[in-house]
């Protein structure tokens, strides 16, 4: 007979029950559960045997598959412009927030200049920023995408650079089963190039486009010169993209 004396904890949110137990403990148990043929279920919630039983090894499969990463189909979109501007991913759900936004830099073409920030039900997740007292902000470092997206049609929002207000609507369009054959994260399709970081935003974006449709405009060739030469609005690389998806950090400028 084991004799265990687990501690028990509230996780960071209060929502989850922590089971603690030392760690020889621990191995006895398992070690023990591993000679076993099978294991007797219990439901604590009914404070009663369910007569069930089951082999541990299959257990622990079963515990795997429900833990196991699927494929999250995911579109990302600029909001509040018209044509739009967008791209479909395929990617882990287990991917962690941080490593999402370096997937959206380099799949929608920002440089990564900028601050950023995910929202979701009215909370802000970015990575810690001491000192910053505007919003209160949960740390993203150890956040999965599938916390955030639960099933198919779920949404929540990225936002890039304050200043421009880029936001984003990120929506997860499907849940998809692993294909081994596939290097993640992918990039499946796309329209449209992404703004010029620095540009105002939606409004100093449209401006720009307008500017540059007439070449006898007055602001034509300083904005020529300030892009580094001409702009095409309906540029779209999706080979470009996914050579950078394969690269470090996911072809993103570690600045930010």
């Amino acid at each position: 007979m084991i004799i265990l004396h687990p501690q028990y904890i509230k996780d960071a949110n209060g929502q989850k029950t922590l089971v603690i137990l030392p760690v020889k403990e621990f191995d006895t148990l398992m070690a023990e559960l591993e000679d076993s043929a099978d294991i007797k279920l219990f439901d604590e919630s009914k404070k009663e045997d369910t007569s069930e039983r089951i082999l541990f090894s299959d257990h622990l499969k079963n515990r795997k598959q429900k833990k196991a990463p699927v494929i999250y189909q995911i579109q990302i979109s600029l909001n509040e412009h018209t044509p739009k501007i967008w791209r479909l991913i395929q990617l882990k759900s287990d991917i962690l927030l941080s490593d999402l936004h370096k997937i959206i830099q380099t799949t929608m073409g920002w440089t990564n200049s900028h601050l950023h920030l995910f929202m979701k039900d009215g909370k802000c997740y970015s990575e810690p920023s001491p000192g910053d007292d505007e919003l209160e902000r949960i740390d993203y470092l150890k956040i999965k995408l599938s916390a955030m997206l639960k099933k198919e049609k779920d949404t929540f929002m990225y936002e890039y650079d304050f200043g421009d207000g880029w936001e984003h609507t990120i929506l997860l369009e499907k849940i998809l089963p692993i294909d081994l054959k596939t290097k993640y994260p992918i990039c499946l399709d796309g329209m449209m190039k992404c703004p010029p970081e620095d540009c105002g935003g939606v409004s100093g974006f449209k401006d720009m486009l307008k500017i540059l449709k007439n070449k006898n405009h007055e602001e034509y060739q300083s904005y020529i010169v300030w892009l580094g030469g001409e702009f095409n609005p309906k540029e779209f690389d999706l080979v470009m993209i996914n050579k950078m998806l394969r690269k470090r950090d996911f072809g993103c400028i570690e600045i930010f």
